[in-house]
């Protein structure tokens, strides 16, 4: 099992100044270096700018501020969520509706056992039917301590099997989301691929070198 790093980020929802949230500000105010990189994202409404600085990104919108580690390591998730903190802090009359931290993993090899979560009472009859299945996703919302838990698997056409964490939270400042996003990282991070050991058996494979 692999992690998905494009799927692991922290997103906070509420009504986000993209005034203020402007890359001279982001670099000096919020990561304390001289200049980030600008990336557009071209949509089909006006484009997004995602700010990097190193491997973490950004991504300043509307109606939440996405923060992505880049990386899989502990230390990389640290600094994202610091780096959400300080925008906590540096913006505390944002109005905040709710947070969520996000994991993903794949596992490019299944066993068997593990492909027959997707053998579900209807496969036949939709294949009776002349229809072919190219994915099939279970999902479920599992209470996780204070927080909901959104969590997904999904089968893809390559046969590969994808997890998805979505720890989310209601909250209703600022304040509030600082103090529930606090120290969660890592220890979520933890917690699902603990999970993912204790019910498919699963273990992350270790990088070479």
């Amino acid at each position: 099992m692999k992690p998905v790093v494009s799927d692991w980020t922290t997103v906070v929802v509420g009504n986000w100044n993209l005034a203020i949230l402007n890359p001279t500000w982001i670099a000096g105010e919020v990561l304390e270096v001289a200049e980030v990189e600008v990336e557009a994202l071209i949509g089909p409404s006006i484009p997004d700018f995602r700010y990097s600085s190193g491997a973490l990104k950004i991504l300043p919108r509307p109606d939440r501020i996405v923060v992505s580690p880049g990386s899989s390591d502990d230390a990389a998730l640290e600094r994202c969520q610091a780096i959400v903190l300080k925008l906590l802090e540096l913006l505390p009359r944002t109005p905040i509706s709710s947070v969520g931290i996000n994991f993903g993993y794949i596992e490019t090899e299944p066993s068997q056992e593990l492909g027959s979560i997707f053998d579900l009472q209807d496969n036949d009859g939709i294949s009776d039917a002349a229809l072919q299945i190219r994915s099939t996703s279970v999902t479920r919302a599992i209470e996780y301590e204070t927080w909901m838990l959104n969590y997904k698997i999904s089968l893809d056409p390559e046969h590969h099997v994808a997890f998805h964490f979505n720890f989310h939270k209601d909250i209703g400042d600022a304040a509030a989301a600082a103090v529930e996003i606090r120290d969660k990282a890592v220890a979520f991070k933890m917690a699902a691929e603990q999970m993912l050991n204790a019910i498919y058996d699963l273990e992350l494979e270790q990088a070479n070198g």
